[in-house]
C-alpha cells in the first residue's frame, strides 16, 4: 500500500510571509499545491505549529463522515478530515494509494471546512499520486 498523511491543518512545507496574519503553503509533502486550496485551513496569528507525524487513533477522521463523489475510487469527507483511495500501479505492481487529511480545525464553520477539504482532496490526489509514481 502506498499512502501519505497530512495533519495539523495541512501545514507540511509551510513558508512564512511578511506580516503576522500571512502564511502561504506552496507544497505539501514536497509536492506543489495551489496555495488557494490550502489557505482556508491556515490559522491567523503569529505562530504556526507543524506536525508531520501520523495521527493517533483518537485523532482519526471523525464527525459525520460522508462519501464524496468523483474523488479517486472512493473518498470520505468528515468534520475534521478526509480520506481518498485510488487503485494504481506502483513499480509494476497493483496497489492502493491512500491520501488522508486529518486534525483540521480551520475554517471554524464545519460546512465551509468540509467543502474546502473536498476541493483540496479532489485537486491534490492526482498530483501527489503522479509525483510519487503511482499511476491510476
Amino acid at each position: 500500500m502506498v499512502g501519505a498523511t497530512l495533519s495539523a491543518a495541512l501545514l507540511i512545507g509551510v513558508t512564512g510571509c511578511a506580516g503576522a496574519e500571512s502564511f502561504t503553503v506552496s507544497d505539501l509533502c514536497g509536492r506543489k499545491v495551489d496555495s488557494a486550496l490550502v489557505a482556508p485551513f491556515l490559522p491567523k496569528g503569529e505562530t504556526l505549529k507543524v506536525d508531520d507525524g501520523i495521527s493517533a487513533p483518537e485523532h482519526a477522521t471523525a464527525g459525520q463522515p460522508g462519501a464524496a463523489d468523483g474523488i479517486g475510487d472512493g473518498a470520505t469527507i468528515a468534520d475534521r478530515g478526509a480520506m481518498a483511495v485510488q487503485a494504481c500501479t506502483y513499480k509494476r505492481e497493483e496497489r492502493q494509494y491512500i491520501r488522508e487529511i486529518d486534525r483540521v480545525d480551520h475554517p471554524a464553520n464545519t460546512v465551509e471546512r468540509r467543502e474546502a477539504l473536498q476541493k483540496l482532496l479532489r485537486a491534490h490526489l492526482p498530483v501527489i499520486m503522479k509525483a510519487e509514481g503511482c499511476r491510476p
